[in-house]
């Protein structure tokens, strides 16, 4: 049956693996184990990672082999450059966004103007049918006067032939009469002409009336769309100002990474000007005496 590993094992495999030089990572730590799953390395490493810097302060200068402080000084310049690397993605990132919803809003504002052009072209069209109804309703309008003005000479005709008619009773009958049925046919045809007119009259009222419905009906459209439209340019421009205000915050993060890196980098010369003082010379003044390996710290 296979054994399981400690926290002790994780620990000593990955102490072993910084004293060669090498980054411990899940993968070598089994390797070094022989054994274990990676769920159960990954949250010994883990408790290691966390527990290596309280190690590290707790030795003195002289026991710090140079493998360790080199590896702590890449480890740290990896996160940096890491973190820097981010930092510009997101930025790009950002800037991508933000030239996106400037060429969304210039084709909205594009679009508005397009509609508003077409709002224009169907009043003026709507304009020009009315002044055309107009002009047909006067047309008839004078039509009508005329057929009445014909009436009129009619029945002053028919007059004249009265009173010029006394001496011949038959003939004046005769014309009476004809003058009468040429009055009734004209009035029957103005009449029946009036009808027409009236009907034709009522239907342009009635056209004019689906126009001026139909025209209202598309100008409420089309202001309900600008409505719609300037709803998403105010949106797109709050948005905007959103992703400004992040990378601001991101640009104060950057520097606050750079402020700190200036104090570990000044921590870290000061560290090693103390080791420089601390670290032994041989009794002949010649070469350093080398540091000896620390043992593994206790569990």
């Amino acid at each position: 049956m296979a054994r399981g590993i400690s926290d002790q094992d994780v620990f000593e495999a990955a102490d072993a693996l910084l004293g060669r030089g090498e980054r411990p990572t899940i993968e070598r730590v089994r390797q070094e184990l022989g054994r274990g799953s990676p769920n159960t390395v990954n949250r010994h490493l883990d408790a290691w990672w966390a527990a290596l810097s309280d190690r590290i302060r707790g030795k003195s200068a002289e026991s710090l082999p140079p493998p360790l402080v080199n590896l702590c000084r890449q480890l740290y310049e990896g996160m940096r450059d890491q973190a820097a690397v981010e930092a510009r993605r997101v930025a790009s990132e950002i800037e991508s966004r933000l030239e996106t919803d400037r060429r969304e809003l210039e084709a909205q504002l594009s679009a508005v103007v397009v509609e508003r052009a077409a709002v224009s072209s169907a009043s003026d069209k709507f304009m020009q049918e009315i002044s055309a109804l107009r002009a047909r309703t006067e047309e008839l309008v004078e039509e009508r006067a005329q057929l009445q003005a014909q009436i009129a000479e009619l029945n002053a005709a028919n007059r004249r032939a009265e009173a010029s008619s006394q001496a011949d009773k038959a003939t004046l009958t005769t014309l009476q009469s004809q003058h009468m049925a040429e009055v009734q046919r004209i009035r029957a045809q103005w009449e029946g002409n009036e009808t027409r007119w009236l009907k034709e009259i009522d239907h342009l009222r009635d056209e004019a009336k689906r126009a001026r419905a139909q025209h209202e009906k598309e100008v409420r459209t089309l202001q309900e769309r600008l409505r719609l439209a300037d709803q998403s340019l105010a949106a797109s421009l709050k948005e905007k100002g959103t992703l400004q205000t992040e990378l601001a915050r991101i640009d104060r993060s950057l520097q606050k990474e750079r402020e700190a890196r200036l104090r570990a980098e000044a921590a870290h010369a000061a560290t090693r000007a103390v080791v420089s003082r601390l670290r032994p010379t041989s009794p002949r003044g010649g070469h350093p005496r080398p540091l000896k390996k620390p043992s593994a710290p206790p569990q």
